[in-house]
């Protein structure tokens, strides 16, 4: 690519919980599963917040699979069982991980019904975060090549951009693992004349390892911070927003400064 061909600059977003809320909709799904548990079980959460009951289970579960949260809903189902019939914690997500149920007030069938309401509720189209379509309008308006990278499936990403009709903005969607050198690589073959940037809102799998390769990080945090998350601190994002729609004065600004 020519010096002429290059872009001034290339943003790179993240897809879910950035561009939209993506734990908004797990969340939902999450607390329809307890409570169809809870009546099947005949017992209920004596803790207050119900959704960091759940979600303590959820994420050690997801510490012991290979692919992380992306675990099956079965090994939740099994465990919440567990935990709602006197299990604690750990022991449930043990058992549950080994594939035991000691409570056989839950059948196998029980289990795949309630797992197939939960894929189906996690199929809902999530809602956009705050400023991303005026945002998205902005930076596609003044030329930016912008390019969404998602460790999720793609042919989900692509319909919900299809469904809020971003298409115009988003031409391409990328799915990979979001490391240093995936960065490198990207900038290598793009070869922005100037610094490029990268949106999203976890730490350790958006903002460090972008950092780390040279771009300008813009860190977006949403309501979803799993406890292996990183602290702010350990990363020091260049830049801190609470709407997208900021992205492109920041990206501007710093556009200006370089030239």
């Amino acid at each position: 690519m020519s010096e002429e061909q290059s872009p001034a600059t290339v943003v790179f977003i993240d897809a879910d919980n950035t561009l939209w809320d993506t734990d908004g909709v797990y969340a939902d799904a999450q607390l329809a599963l307890l409570k169809e548990l809870e009546d099947r079980l005949g017992a209920n959460v004596s803790d207050s917040d119900r959704l960091a009951f759940i979600r303590g289970i959820d994420q050690g579960l997801a510490e012991r699979h290979h692919e992380g949260l992306r675990y099956p809903p079965r090994f939740l189902i099994k465990a919440l069982a567990l935990a709602l019939t006197g299990s604690d914690k750990a022991n449930a997500i043990r058992l549950a991980w080994a594939g035991g149920i000691e409570s056989n007030r839950l059948s196998s069938e029980s289990v795949q019904q309630a797992e197939s309401r939960m894929v189906e509720n996690l199929r809902r189209t999530p809602t956009l975060r705050p400023g991303v379509l005026s945002g998205l309008s902005e930076l596609a308006t003044e030329g930016f090549p912008l390019l969404v990278l998602t460790e999720g499936r793609q042919d989900r990403v692509r319909d919900i951009v299809r469904t809020h009709d971003l298409e115009r903005y988003i031409p391409r969607v990328m799915e990979v693992r979001k490391d240093q050198r995936l960065y490198e690589r990207l900038l290598k073959v793009l070869h922005p004349r100037n610094v490029g940037f990268m949106i999203g809102d976890q730490l350790d799998r958006d903002i460090r390892p972008a950092k780390a390769a040279g771009l300008n990080t813009i860190y977006f945090p949403s309501n979803f911070r799993p406890k292996w998350d990183i602290d702010e601190k350990g990363v020091l994002p260049d830049r801190q927003i609470a709407t997208f729609a900021d992205v492109p004065g920041i990206i501007n600004a710093e556009l200006k400064q370089v030239d």
